[in-house]
């Protein structure tokens, strides 16, 4: 074999060993796309922790009887149906506000035991107006105004007429 040949061949073998500038700059990059995604993780994490915390606390609440629920004792007043008179015009719910989202985690005890469900939500200026619409009678709803900010709150809504 001519020693120039040689002396080739072993020029591209270490030239090829030692020099790769793409692969590093590929590798950090990798790198830092892996560790800005564990933060995302780690905060996602955290805050469905949050989260959780919020839904235990208002599941407390929820079971716990309220103080003023004098309707424990009528005999329509259960869980699955309404009460015989109608549904009320002033209902009070649970909610949490989470990033701009409402979040419905059920009925305070009130003397409205039907079933409901949030119908809709609608950003404005004072606040959230969100609309609850009855599980038994889809004509009776009822709406309320939220604060802009994230939190749990104890609201009353209004029967719309």
């Amino acid at each position: 074999m001519p020693k120039n040949l040689s002396v080739l061949i072993l020029w591209v073998i270490i030239a090829g060993c030692t020099s790769r500038p793409y692969q590093k700059n590929e590798d950090s990059r990798l790198d830092n796309e892996v560790r800005a995604l564990r933060r995302e993780l780690e905060s996602t994490q955290s805050q469905l922790k949050r989260i959780e915390y919020l839904v235990k606390n208002l599941e407390k609440k929820l079971t716990a009887p309220h103080p003023n629920d004098t309707q424990t004792n009528l005999p329509n007043s259960s869980p699955t149906s309404p009460a015989q008179h109608g549904p009320p015009e002033v209902i009070r719910i649970w909610l949490v506000i989470y990033r701009g989202k409402v979040y419905q985690h059920g009925l305070f005890p009130t003397n409205y035991r039907g079933a409901i469900r949030k119908l809709g939500h609608e950003k404005t200026q004072n606040g959230y107006v969100v609309t609850f619409v009855s599980e038994y009678n889809p004509d009776v709803c009822w709406k309320a105004l939220l604060p802009q900010k994230d939190g749990e709150f104890e609201i009353e809504a209004y029967r719309s007429k």
